[in-house]
């Protein structure tokens, strides 16, 4: 799960992981830009974690047109399990 994949984790969030790991660029050569994407472009960020059941980020992301989608959104999904457990 990255920062941007869903509403309630915005992408902004990427400066907080950024903070948790010390100097990027300088160990990784990993670079945060003032909008909050990385670079290298391909860079990616995020939390792993194990699940008994198939996730994809995606999933919980309404945006149709991304060219990285790797799975349908399903609005159900974050509703029911991820919203609800917010509360």
């Amino acid at each position: 799960m990255n920062p941007g994949s869903i509403p309630d984790w915005h992408v902004k969030e990427q400066r907080n992981l950024f903070m948790i790991l010390g100097d990027p660029a300088k160990d990784i050569y990993v670079r945060l830009t003032e909008s909050c994407m990385m670079t290298p472009i391909k860079s990616t960020s995020g939390i792993r974690y194990y699940a008994s059941t198939k996730f994809v980020s995606c999933q919980l992301c309404p945006e149709a047109r991304c060219p990285m989608r790797e799975a349908p959104y399903n609005a159900a999904l974050l509703n029911g399990k991820y919203r609800s457990a917010m509360k």
